[in-house]
């Protein structure tokens, strides 16, 4: 069995989120990406889609993320994955840290574990303050 990532973005996202992945683990292996509405990338990238479905057997796990809920990107992947595959899953409106959780998790890929991902990057997703001077301490707070 092996994990799957397809990361599929508008412009060079995909091929950002798969370069720092790499940084932070020293490996990108079993991700692949799409770079739509570039050079790379091009129009139609029905195709990509596909052959990444395809190498997704039935004792592996998929996971597709994409960028924009209900954007283009998103919803060629949707047209595309028309069969219910229990082993392949679909995540938008992803960021770094969803995909670095999802690549780095042990556990079997279920929709709970990737609820719990997906909630858990909710959180991280926070404002940080840009002045110290309307914050009493936030340098002790923030360090």
């Amino acid at each position: 069995m092996s994990r799957k990532l397809l990361i599929a973005t508008h412009g060079f996202l995909a091929n950002g989120f798969r370069s720092s992945i790499e940084i932070l683990t020293g490996t990108s292996a079993g991700i692949d990406t799409i770079n739509a509405y570039t050079e790379e990338g091009g129009e139609d990238y029905t195709k990509s889609i596909a052959e990444f479905l395809e190498s997704v057997g039935p004792e592996d796990e998929g996971v597709i993320l994409t960028d924009i809920v209900g954007g283009s990107v998103n919803q060629k992947v949707m047209q595309t994955l028309r069969f219910n595959r229990p082993n392949i899953f679909l995540i938008s409106g992803t960021n770094l840290i969803t995909a670095l959780a999802i690549y780095l998790e042990d556990r079997p890929l279920t929709k709970e574990v990737l609820s719990e991902i997906v909630d858990q990057a909710k959180v991280q997703l926070i404002e940080m303050p840009t002045s110290f001077d309307s914050c009493s301490n936030a340098e002790d707070d923030f360090f």
